[in-house]
């Protein structure tokens, strides 16, 4: 039916024939972008690499991942902890000691600092973070289920059964290490909601999360370890649980003062991923999984014990030899084990003995092998709180409201700073910027991209090609109309359109006046269809992208924006033009609401285009409202926002047109002010007149 239709505009390029050739291909086009969106229980089928130099990028790319989607890049400035330690309770082998500390204003870590007693140091410090255990860092069992734990093996101690996580902590102290035991946002003697505060759209463009405190808390915990002058620098561990051990592998990538990590029930490959908001940072999977996030520790030593009655049943068949060829690859994969013990979710005996096993190799603690649990006296909850008549809890402690507002200030107290007002503030916001702006959107330009003719149509003045556009590892197509004058073309001008190609093409294939000047001025014109709009517009949207998702789903964890995808249609559109023309010989023209995206696709590949005109749209981050907006970005208000992100293509010319606030532009531009125009309007023929020149 479509060949039949193709002979027929050869024959006869009517309006009529046309329709239904597009008709036609429209029934071909499906964008398989509406049929999927991953989530918290899918991995993203990590295969292990070949090639070192490529995993070394890889893994550091992986890394500023994790940084951004904590809210972490650029890394904070650390002021000084002035850590509160008081409380000393005596055990055998071993002491425990209340601390707290403040890592930004009215926000404070609190834990149980646990140190080896009749030993000289210096001692291995192990970090102890933990999962969602009811009561947290004061978890206390019901006798009932003391002896079910003790009836079913998994604990052997009442005392253990009681409260694991001591029994953890206490008995690494009792090997001979020093254990900061931290709590979780919201547990324990943190008065924070764990699963409500900071999950509204505010917080998510400021990129402010629950995630992002609790990795930001494990650094200053590390700091506060480290701090201690016991502590051997070369021999520290973090070692975890379900949320904990996501708090460890999420710490081990972004930190390389660990040396060692024991992240226990947690990494899958083709299952759960994380089931809470301290797990599914903004952007964190998108592209990737706990698999290959782990990965990024290798080659220090990791150990991962499993459950055969949890999602990590199947880790040993899938996700551990992947890892292990990581390790392999990385020069040795001797430091990496994994075991499955027959028992539910857990942090139980048998998987802390495998910890302590592994710890004791590789921290060199220096016991006979096995080591095997010892007794220990467990601590009542209201003795472990770090908050007591003599140290109450701080007057500047902030709530849920509090802290979000404490936080936003931060954010854009630090924006202040950042303003670039010259060339050497302006290439450190550069710096920052496109690497944050790499990650929100989750693309770059392609270095290839495969074009497929549909269509062709000659008139006396050009020759209109209808292609479809693609990158060589992805299956959706990018709908797109080459003009190329009879002449020859010294450039070619890319356009964008909120309204899509109906509003630049008219029914019969040939463009409006105003795009025709572009080819009697020596210029190739491509226009594209960009995600959900134009040919890529479903009759329905599809279910999961009409409501407004439920925050609780995290869908922004495992997939770009609709804003990202339509940055990435518009890159890909750049690369084939680059590609026609070579680098510097294409511009770029966004209109409507299309003026925003480009403006961002432009920011993330600035030498690929000469000249850019984009219309504002009268937008701004700070209008969205609800998740299911189409212009939702996790973090965009964190990097100054529209014009904050687009000042990253500075000083390429530049006009802009309908913007609402330009500061970032204007204080970027300083370094070339001659190469920035901005306007209240921008009549599309002049725009087009000023890319012809």
């Amino acid at each position: 039916m479509v060949a039949r239709g193709v002979k027929a505009l050869k024959a006869d390029a009517s309006g009529q024939q046309w329709g239904m050739l597009i008709s036609m291909l429209l029934m071909m086009l499906t964008d398989p972008r509406l049929g999927h969106v991953r989530n918290r229980f899918q991995g993203n089928n990590f295969q292990p690499p070949v090639d070192k130099d490529l995993w070394e990028k890889r893994r550091d790319y992986l890394r500023q991942r994790v940084q951004v989607s904590a809210g972490l890049w650029p890394m904070p400035e650390r002021a000084p902890l002035k850590p509160i330690v008081h409380g000393l309770i005596q055990r055998e082998g071993s002491t425990v000691e209340k601390v707290f500390f403040a890592v930004s204003p009215g926000f404070y870590v609190t834990g149980n600092l646990y140190r080896p007693s009749g030993k000289p140091g210096p001692f291995p410090g192990i970090l102890c973070p933990y999962g969602h255990w009811a009561g947290g860092r004061f978890l206390w069992n019901s006798q009932e289920l003391v002896q079910q734990e003790l009836a079913s093996g998994r604990e052997t101690q009442a005392a253990a059964a009681q409260s694991h996580l001591q029994a953890r902590c206490a008995n690494l102290a009792m090997q001979g290490c020093i254990v900061f035991h931290y709590d979780m946002v919201g547990y324990a003697d943190n008065k924070l909601a764990h699963r409500s505060v900071l999950t509204d759209v505010q917080a998510g463009l400021y990129g402010i999360s629950v995630f992002g405190l609790q990795t930001l808390d494990s650094v200053r915990a590390l700091d506060f370890l480290l701090s201690l002058p016991e502590i051997d620098p070369t021999r520290i561990a973090c070692t975890g649980a379900s949320g904990g051990a996501t708090q460890t592998f999420i710490l081990t990538a972004i930190d390389d003062r660990i040396t060692v990590s024991a992240p226990v029930c947690m990494i899958s490959a083709d299952n759960h991923q994380g089931g809470c908001f301290c797990e599914n940072g903004p952007l964190l999977r998108i592209d990737t999984d706990n698999v290959e996030l782990a990965s990024t520790f290798a080659p220090r030593p990791l150990v991962h014990p499993t459950a055969a009655g949890d999602w990590t049943r199947n880790y040993i068949e899938n996700g551990y030899p992947q890892m292990k060829a990581v390790w392999r690859l990385m020069g040795d994969e001797q430091n990496i084990k994994a075991m499955r013990f027959d028992s539910p979710h857990n942090y139980n005996q048998r998987s802390r003995e495998a910890v302590y096993e592994f710890f004791n190799e590789h921290l060199k603690l220096g016991h006979a092998s096995p080591v095997k649990e010892r007794a220990f006296v467990p601590i009542e909850p209201r003795d472990l709180s770090v908050y007591t008549h003599d140290h109450p809890r701080p007057d500047d402690e902030l709530d849920e409201t509090q802290l979000q507002k404490a936080l936003i200030k931060q954010v854009e107290d630090s924006l202040r700073q950042l303003l670039p007002n010259d060339a050497n503030s302006l290439r450190r916001w550069q710096r920052t910027v496109t690497v944050a702006l790499r990650h929100l959107m989750a693309t770059e330009l392609p270095a290839k991209v495969n074009a497929r003719q549909v269509e062709t149509t000659e008139t006396p003045q050009f020759v209109m090609s209808r292609i479809m556009l693609s990158r060589p590892d992805e299956e959706a197509k990018v709908p797109a109309w080459m003009f190329v004058p009879r002449q020859g073309a010294k450039s070619i001008t890319v356009i964008v359109s909120g309204q899509g190609h109906a509003s630049l093409v008219a029914p019969d294939g040939t463009p409006l006046a105003w795009v025709e000047a572009l080819l009697k001025n020596d210029q190739s014109v491509l226009v594209v269809d960009v995600y959900l709009t134009g040919d890529l517009k479903p009759a329905t949207l599809p279910a999961q992208l009409a409501a407004d998702r439920p925050p609780a789903e995290h869908p922004f964890t495992y997939n770009r924006s609709t804003l990202a995808i339509r940055v990435h249609d518009i890159l890909t559109a750049i690369g084939y033009a680059q590609q026609v023309r070579g680098p510097g010989h294409a511009h770029l023209l966004g209109l409507g609401q299309a003026g925003p995206w480009c403006a961002l696709a432009r920011a993330l590949a600035p030498d690929a285009i000469a000249k850019a005109g984009l219309d504002g749209n009268g937008f701004e981050f700070g209008q969205v409202k609800t998740f299911a907006d189409e212009m939702y970005q996790p973090l965009a208000l964190r990097y100054g926002g529209l014009w904050g992100m687009a000042s990253a293509m500075t000083p390429a010319e530049t006009w802009v047109w309908n913007a609402r606030d330009t500061a970032w532009l204007r204080s970027a531009y300083q370094v070339a002010p001659d190469n920035l125009k901005i306007s209240e309007t921008g009549g599309a023929a002049d725009v087009a007149t000023w890319l012809a020149k």
